[in-house]
């Protein structure tokens, strides 16, 4: 849910356009859903998902490129949550802890009062907060304990992204093209936990997958 540079663009019509409700479990627990998801006839490897998952996001890039993008883009976005959702549930994650957690995990490391406005790296903070790279980020991820809402919609996830964004007036850094890059960061930061595991591996650092980003990407590609 990092902030990204801004670079103006010509997207007005993207952020007019709403998304079908039926695409996203908006007013339906998202837990639920994930849980309600059929299995497939035949269970994929979860760096088969994840490959999926990376054409996917380099599709929704591509809609992205042209001025104006393509309106492909909606199809594209459903999809990947679609994969990012099997992707979950292979490895055995709740990808709604998981989203929760990250936004708990980012008020340490991008506090409101220090980077309002501002789209510096969580490093530029570190004095303050304490955390000064991404092993001590998965340290903190991992030992400490948080309290999620197991039932929460993803109408409520989305609100809770929007606030955390307005909050720190990051709102001028989302736009459609600057949310997909940062998704194609989160999308590397995955692959490289995934790339030594073999196709039976179900690495538990999954929990750090920035999820939130592809919620993010929902709120201002609509």
């Amino acid at each position: 849910m990092r902030h990204c540079h801004s670079r103006p663009s010509n997207l007005s019509f993207l952020t007019s356009h709403s998304l079908p409700s039926t695409l996203f479990p908006s007013i339906c627990s998202l837990q639920s859903y994930q849980t309600s998801l059929p299995p497939p006839p035949t269970p994929l490897p979860s760096r088969t998902i994840l490959l999926n998952l990376v054409s996917s996001i380099g599709l929704l890039s591509s809609s992205l490129a042209p001025i104006p993008p393509s309106p492909s883009h909606i199809l594209h976005l459903q999809t990947i949550f679609s994969t990012l959702i099997t992707l979950s549930t292979t490895c055995n994650i709740s990808i709604t802890s998981a989203i929760q957690k990250k936004i708990i995990l980012n008020a340490k490391k991008y506090p409101a009062k220090l980077c309002k406005g501002k789209s510096g790296k969580y490093t530029s903070y570190s004095e303050e907060t304490g955390v000064t790279s991404n092993i001590e980020t998965q340290s903190y991820y991992k030992e400490n304990v948080y309290t999620v809402n197991p039932d929460i919609t993803f109408s409520d996830l989305e609100a809770k992204i929007t606030e955390f964004v307005t909050t720190r007036e990051w709102s001028k850094f989302h736009t459609p093209r600057n949310v997909a890059l940062a998704m194609v960061g989160e999308l590397g930061e995955l692959c490289e936990i995934f790339q030594w595991f073999g196709d039976s591996g179900k690495p538990l650092l999954l929990l750090l997958i920035n999820a939130s980003t592809c919620v993010e990407a929902r709120r201002v590609m609509r």
